[in-house]
């Protein structure tokens, strides 16, 4: 792959966006390009991760099996976000099935490479982990704060009764 793919990577995704240019190529030896159209399944829940998903172009739905096993989307998901990305730290079932939107474009990073990188105390590997930390932290404070709220609607409610 050519240098400027590399730059345009790191300018778009933010889980890749600190890697210099030498770890970037480390992580491009064990990723490919995936094209995907309409209505493709990406992840499925309940289904052992073998693969991290950075979506490029295109939209991905985040679906929930609800207690009576009915997926319901949970979330949409837009350019230059990880899908999967959990996967490079545990080896738990997918938490959520995705499936594109619309025709898309997805940087895979294959978990088997990662885990070899890791091994090889690459820099590039504790690069990514130490980035899906700041994300996973990130998304539970928001988590929290959006709970927060909730909660406070629900003890409002209860008081008016």
């Amino acid at each position: 792959m050519e240098k400027n793919f590399y730059q345009k990577v790191i300018s778009a995704v933010p889980l890749l966006k600190t890697l210099d240019e030498g770890e970037l190529a480390e992580i491009v030896t064990i990723s490919h390009l995936v094209k995907m159209e309409k209505g493709a399944k990406i992840m499925v829940e309940g289904e052992r991760g073998t693969s991290v998903f950075i979506l490029l172009s295109g939209e991905v739905g985040i679906f929930k099996l609800d207690s009576e096993g009915v997926s319901q989307r949970i979330a949409t998901v837009g350019s230059s976000e990880a899908l999967g990305e959990l996967a490079l730290i545990d080896k738990s079932a997918r938490s959520a099935s995705a499936v594109t939107l619309r025709d898309s474009v997805l940087f895979r990073i294959y978990l088997a490479g990662f885990g070899r990188l890791r091994k090889e105390h690459s820099s590039a590997s504790y690069t990514v982990l130490r980035q899906v930390a700041v994300n996973t932290c990130r998304r539970y404070r928001d988590m929290i704060a959006r709970l927060s709220k909730v909660l406070v609607h629900v003890e409002q409610r209860s008081q008016l009764k």
